[in-house]
């Protein structure tokens, strides 16, 4: 009797045995699975914040892009109008159609006239009329220049041509005002005794935006006038109206 309850006493610690071996498992095993997912949960934690961050990066990045677009839509917008603006500016100084008013002609043609009248006397009274010829600029040396004879001056051919070119265009510079060398940027010119002309322009009449009709007096030497009238074309330099022509 008393072996059969210790048979069954040592069942029963080995069961318990079990049982605890058993527990112990288990509990590892909770606590594995516990600990792991701590784990994913602490990573998932730790990649929220990092795409938190990385949107709030993705965000100002964007606001930058959007201020730097802004800012070159304005500069590309101011560069437009200013582009427009040359243009503009262009086009009213280049355009030969558009002249000025009537007293800007007349008052043009008058200087034209009383440069040509100049040069029908001599060229230095051209220098004059011009307002360059001083005492000092006129040397009265003469040179040859293939084998025609000049005199020489000091005043610069450039500040010359650029005086002249306020009334004229280059074409008419040219072609009127040939008697006039240019040496090493220097006005040479040939001289002649012939009496000058003198004008007075009473009246321009435009025709269309680059001619006009002009009435003229052409003085004697007496004094008399005899009343002309001649056609004058003009073409625009850099905003002013320049004669062309004048026939």
């Amino acid at each position: 009797m008393e072996e059969k309850k210790n048979s069954k006493n040592s069942v029963l610690v080995v069961l318990l045995g079990i049982a605890l071996i058993a527990i112990i498992i288990m509990g590892v095993f909770i606590y594995k699975l516990t600990n792991e997912r701590n784990i994913e949960i602490q990573r998932a934690t730790d990649l929220q914040v990092e795409a938190d961050n990385l949107n709030n990066t993705v965000s100002d990045l964007q606001g930058k892009i959007d201020k730097v677009s802004e800012l070159i839509g304005s500069n590309t917008t101011k560069t437009d109008n200013n582009s427009d603006n040359e243009v503009a500016k262009d086009t009213v100084n280049n355009d030969t159609s558009k002249v000025s008013n009537d007293d800007e002609v007349k008052e043009n043609l008058q200087k034209y006239l009383n440069l040509i009248g100049a040069l029908a006397g001599s060229p230095r009274s051209v220098l004059e009329e011009l307002g360059l010829l001083n005492l000092d600029d006129f040397s009265g040396e003469q040179v040859d220049v293939e084998g025609v004879p000049y005199v020489t001056t000091k005043i610069k051919y450039s500040t010359f041509k650029d005086t002249m070119l306020q009334y004229m265009s280059e074409k008419c510079f040219e072609e009127d005002f040939s008697r006039f060398y240019k040496s090493f940027d220097w006005v040479y010119y040939r001289n002649s005794g012939a009496t000058g002309r003198a004008f007075e322009v009473l009246s321009v009449t435009k025709i269309n935006d680059s001619e006009y009709t002009a009435k003229v007096n052409e003085i004697m030497d007496d004094g008399s006038k005899e009343a002309v009238e001649y056609k004058v074309r003009v073409v625009n330099n850099n905003g002013k109206a320049v004669i062309d022509s004048c026939e």
